[in-house]
């Protein structure tokens, strides 16, 4: 599946990657629907943190507070189209499912 990810370089500034991510037939699949930056992240954006926290820290991508769409649950847990929060839970981008908005 083909995945675009928004990863902010330098403050102010996006680059947009495409990604081929692998998907196993047992991966529950969500597409954001709302996205939201946090405060801490937004020091990011404005460059409102030390030159040393940037290159640190950049290419970074903001967005991990969301809430999506399931578009494929191989548990059949949650229908198509159902509202979920999706929740951070490592910094390699996976999520828990913690709220059924139906």
């Amino acid at each position: 599946m083909l995945n675009q990810v928004y990863r902010l370089v330098s403050p102010r500034q996006f680059e947009v990657e495409t990604v081929a991510e692998e998907v196993d037939a047992d991966d529950l699949i969500v597409r954001p629907k709302f996205l939201s930056i946090c405060h801490a992240d937004t020091r990011y954006f404005f460059g409102q943190r030390s030159q040393a926290a940037l290159r640190a820290k950049l290419p970074m991508a903001l967005i991990h507070e969301a809430v999506g769409e399931v578009v494929y649950d191989p548990r059949n847990e949650y229908k198509p189209g159902t509202l979920v929060a999706m929740v951070p839970k490592n910094v390699f981008g996976y999520f828990d499912i913690r709220f059924d908005f139906s």
